[in-house]
C-alpha cells in the first residue's frame, strides 16, 4: 500500500450518522405528541391561613382540615366576632384561600335570649316575643314586669346584646299630697269623663258628712287638686250612698239614691255638672193677686183666669237656683171670653215678675207690645210704679191668642235682663249698638255714678251719688200673672241652673229605704238598683229605674207618680227625669251590703268575700249568650282574700238578664212587648246550656258587672232569649239557694 494509500475510509459510517439524528428528532417529536400525564393540584392545609373581615373586624382564618383545590368550607362569622352571626365561605385555590364574608350580619336577638330587668324593687326575667333584628325594637307592656306598672318599655336589640329604656313606666299607685278633707269612710266616689272624680258623703268622726269634693287632673301631671263644691249639697249627710254617671243632652250628671244619715233613705237626687235648663214644679207656687178664687193645674198645664182681680202664681226659688241665668215659659196668654175693654187700664195684661237680689224687675205683655220697669220694692206685680216703663219692640210681639217661648236672659255682666219672644229679642227703642236689654232697675243709668255718652260724646245721662239696684242679680222669686177679663196657660216653667245644682227628683222612692247597696247604669239610660242593708237587714232585691210613666191615673203628676212602682198594665208615656222603678224578682245570691256593682262591655263581675263553700262551687267565670244561654267557662282573675273570694263574669245578651245561679232575673225593659229574643232568662246547668249552643244568636255588648262585700259569695247575671221553662225553682235552683 502507498503512501497515499491508508486505511480504507467507513462511508456507511458516515452516511448513518444524519440518519441517527434524524431519528432521535423523530423519536423526541413522537414522544412529545404522546398525551403528557396531569400535574397533581395543590391541596390546602390546615395551617394555611387567610385574612377574613367581618364587621370592621379583622382576623386569619383557615379550614379545619385539608380540602382539595375547589372544595370550600363554612366557618361561623362568630370566629371573627361575636356580634355577627352566619357563615364564612373559604374556598381552596390551588393551595390559597379565597375567602368570602357576605353571609355575616349582625346578630339578632331571639326569644330564647333574656335578660334580667329591675323595675321598682322587683328584678324580673324578660324576653323578646319575636326575633329582634340588631338595630330593631320592640315595645313592651311594662305590666308585664309589675303589675304594679303602667305604659310601654322597649327592648333593644345591638349585635345580639339586649337592653331595655323602661323610662317610661309609671307606678299605678301614685302617693298622693294629703288631702284637705276629713278623714272618712264608706263615701262613694266615681270618675268623671274628663278624668276628675266626685267624692260623696262618707262617714266620719262626728257622724256622717254632708259635703261634696272634687278631685280635677292637672294636665301633664299626676297631680290634682280637691275643691269642695261651692254649696253644701241640700241633701242630708250620709254614708252607703250608691251613685251612678250618665251623660244625657244637657251633659253629664250624676244620680244618687238613698244612703244613711243616722236612718235609711230612699230619696233620688241629680247633680248637674255642667249648666243645664231643668223644670220648676208648677204646683210648687204660691198663689199671689187679689183674685180668691187661685189658678188650677190639669193636663200639667197651669191655668189662671182673671174674672174679679188680678190672677197668678209665684215660685220661691232656693239659694241652689240663685246663680241661674235663664228663665223660661211656655205660655199662651188669651184675653178671655170677653174680649179687652177698649181703653180699660191694665185690662187683660199679663206680667212676668223677676226679683233679683231684692229688686223686682216687671215684664209687661199689654196692647200687643212689651214693657218693662223696675224695681218695684214690697210692690206687688200688677201695681203701678212711679217710673215710667221702658217700651220693648217690636210691636205686635205680645198680642193674645198664642202660644209663646219667653226667656229671660240675665246679664249679670251688664247688669241688664235680655227678654226674647220665640227668639226674637224685645229690644229698647234707641237702645246702643250691642244692647239687646234692659237695665235692672228700669233707669237710663247702666255705669252708676258715672255719665253715660253716646257715640258722638253726648251726654244722655248721668246718675250721681246713685248706687245700683243689684249686686250679685241672685234669682229669688218669679211671678207670673193676669189682669182682669185675661187667662194664661203655662204649660213649663225652667231655669238654667248653675253647673254644680243637685236637683231633687224623689223623696221617696217606691223601694225600701236602703244604704250600702249598689246601682249601676245601663247603656239605655236605664238604672239597676240592687241591695244593700235595710229596716229589715240585709237586701238581696233588684228594681230599675227607667224614663216611663205607667199608672192608674194617666194625667198623674210626674214627681207624684215617681214614688209608686211602675204598673204595665196601664197606659204609659214618656217620663224622662222622674221615671218610674219597676221591682224585677230578688237575685239568688245572698242578701248582702257594701258590694260594687260596675257595667262594662265585656261582661260582668261578682266578687265575694265570704265562705269556702261559695268560693269552691263557684270559682270559675262562666261566659253566657243570649238566646240560647250556652256558657263556656273561664277561669276566674280573683283570689282569696280575707277568707276567700271568688268572681264570675257575664257576658250580655239581648234585652233579658239572669244570674248564673240559675234563678229566673227578666231585665227586658219593663212595660215593652217582647220580642222573639227578649223573654227572659234561663237558669240551666251547663250541660243544658252547651247542648243549645247551635241555636245561639249574635252576642252584644250589653255588660254587668256587681263586686260584693259583706255576706256574699260568687254569682252572675247572664241573658239568654226566650225558653220554656216549667213552673217553681229547678233541682240546680234549689242546690244554690242559700
Amino acid at each position: 500500500m502507498g503512501a497515499g494509500t491508508g486505511p480504507p475510509c467507513d462511508v456507511g459510517s458516515r452516511r448513518q450518522g444524519p440518519v441517527a439524528t434524524m431519528k432521535v428528532a423523530f423519536l423526541l417529536l413522537w414522544l412529545s405528541l404522546l398525551p403528557q400525564p396531569a400535574r397533581a393540584p395543590i391541596p390546602c392545609g390546615p395551617d394555611l391561613l387567610g385574612p377574613a373581615e367581618v364587621g370592621g373586624f379583622t382576623r386569619g382564618i383557615g379550614v379545619s382540615s385539608t380540602i382539595l383545590h375547589g372544595e370550600s368550607e363554612e366557618r361561623d362569622c362568630a370566629y371573627v366576632t361575636q356580634r355577627y352571626e352566619g357563615k364564612i365561605v373559604i374556598t381552596c385555590d390551588e393551595g390559597s384561600l379565597n375567602i368570602t364574608t357576605e353571609g355575616c350580619f349582625p346578630r339578632r336577638c331571639p326569644t330564647w335570649q333574656s335578660l334580667t330587668v329591675k323595675i321598682g324593687e322587683a328584678s324580673v326575667s324578660a324576653s323578646p316575643i319575636n326575633t329582634i333584628a340588631s338595630g330593631a325594637l320592640e315595645w313592651r307592656l311594662c305590666r308585664n314586669l309589675d303589675t304594679l306598672y303602667r305604659g310601654k318599655y322597649i327592648m333593644f336589640c345591638n349585635f345580639g346584646e339586649l337592653s331595655v329604656d323602661t323610662s317610661r313606666c309609671a307606678t299605678q299607685w301614685d302617693p298622693m299630697d294629703l288631702p284637705p278633707w276629713d278623714k272618712r269612710s264608706r263615701h262613694f266616689s266615681l270618675g268623671l269623663v274628663d278624668g276628675a272624680v266626685l267624692m260623696l258623703g262618707g262617714l266620719g268622726d262626728a257622724g256622717p258628712l254632708r259635703e261634696v269634693w272634687q278631685w280635677d287632673p292637672i294636665e301633664g301631671s299626676v297631680e290634682g287638686t280637691w275643691t269642695p263644691t261651692k254649696k253644701i249639697p241640700p241633701w242630708s249627710g250620709r254614708f252607703g250612698i250608691a251613685a251612678v254617671r250618665q251623660e244625657r243632652e244637657s251633659g253629664e250628671q250624676v244620680m244618687i239614691f238613698g244612703g244613711n244619715d243616722n236612718q235609711n233613705r230612699r230619696d233620688v237626687w241629680r247633680w248637674l255638672r255642667h249648666q243645664a235648663i231643668i223644670s220648676l214644679l208648677l204646683e210648687e207656687s204660691n198663689a199671689t193677686g187679689t183674685q180668691a178664687r187661685d189658678c188650677a193645674i190639669s193636663d200639667d198645664v197651669l191655668r189662671c183666669h182673671a174674672q174679679q182681680g188680678v190672677s197668678g202664681r209665684k215660685w220661691h226659688l232656693s239659694h241652689y237656683l240663685e246663680e241661674s241665668t235663664e228663665v223660661h215659659l211656655d205660655v199662651l196668654h188669651d184675653a178671655g171670653p170677653g174680649g179687652v175693654p177698649p181703653g180699660a187700664v191694665g185690662a187683660g195684661a199679663m206680667v212676668i215678675a223677676i226679683e233679683l237680689d231684692h229688686c223686682r224687675q216687671i215684664f209687661r205683655a199689654e196692647g200687643g207690645s212689651w214693657s218693662a220697669t223696675g224695681c218695684t220694692g214690697v210692690q206687688p206685680p200688677w201695681a203701678r210704679a212711679e217710673e215710667a216703663a221702658i217700651r220693648l219692640g217690636p210691636h205686635g210681639a205680645a198680642y193674645p191668642g198664642q202660644q209663646r217661648q219667653l226667656r229671660f236672659f240675665l246679664d249679670r255682666a251688664r247688669q241688664e235682663i235680655v227678654l226674647y219672644s220665640d227668639g226674637v229679642p224685645m229690644v229698647p227703642p234707641g237702645a246702643a249698638p250691642g244692647q239687646l236689654g234692659v237695665p235692672v232697675g228700669g233707669g237710663g243709668c247702666r255705669d252708676y255714678g258715672l255719665t253715660m255718652r253716646d257715640e258722638n260724646d253726648t251726654s244722655l245721662a248721668s246718675c250721681p251719688n246713685a248706687e245700683p239696684p243689684v249686686t250679685k242679680m241672685h234669682l229669688r222669686v218669679i211671678e207670673a200673672v193676669v189682669w182682669p177679663e185675661a187667662r194664661i196657660a203655662l204649660r213649663s216653667l225652667r231655669v238654667k241652673a248653675p253647673a254644680g245644682y243637685w236637683q231633687p227628683i224623689v223623696d221617696a222612692a217606691p223601694w225600701p229605704a236602703r244604704s250600702s247597696h249598689s246601682a249601676v247604669g245601663l247603656p239605655d239610660g236605664d238604672i239597676l238598683l240592687m241591695g244593700g242593708v235595710g229596716e229589715s237587714g240585709l237586701l238581696n232585691d233588684v228594681w230599675r229605674w227607667t224614663p216611663r210613666q205607667c199608672t192608674l191615673l194617666s194625667d198623674m203628676y210626674p214627681l207624684d207618680a215617681s214614688r209608686y212602682a211602675l204598673e204595665c198594665i196601664y197606659p204609659c208615656k214618656a217620663s224622662p227625669l222622674y221615671g218610674q222603678w219597676y221591682q224585677l224578682r230578688n237575685a239568688p245570691w245572698a242578701a248582702r251590703q257594701e258590694h260594687a256593682a260596675v257595667y262594662t262591655v265585656s261582661g260582668a263581675w261578682l266578687l265575694s268575700m265570704r265562705s269556702s263553700f261559695w268560693e269552691v262551687e263557684l270559682r270559675k267565670a262562666s261566659k253566657m249568650t243570649s238566646g240560647s244561654g250556652a256558657t263556656t267557662a273561664i277561669s276566674a282573675p280573683c283570689h282569696g282574700r280575707a277568707s276567700g273570694s271568688s268572681c264570675s263574669r257575664l257576658l250580655p245578651g239581648s234585652l233579658a238578664t239572669g244570674w248564673h245561679s240559675s234563678a229566673f232575673l227578666g231585665l227586658a225593659r219593663p212595660c215593652l212587648k217582647p220580642s222573639s229574643s227578649s223573654v227572659a232568662l234561663a237558669a240551666t246547668s251547663l250541660t243544658a246550656r252547651s247542648s243549645a249552643a247551635s241555636r245561639r244568636p249574635a252576642k252584644t255588648k250589653s255588660s254587668l258587672a256587681v263586686t260584693s262585700g259583706v255576706r256574699t259569695r260568687t254569682s252572675r247575671i247572664g241573658v239568654a232569649g226566650p225558653r220554656s221553662r216549667p213552673e217553681g225553682p229547678s233541682p240546680q235552683e234549689r242546690s244554690l239557694r242559700p
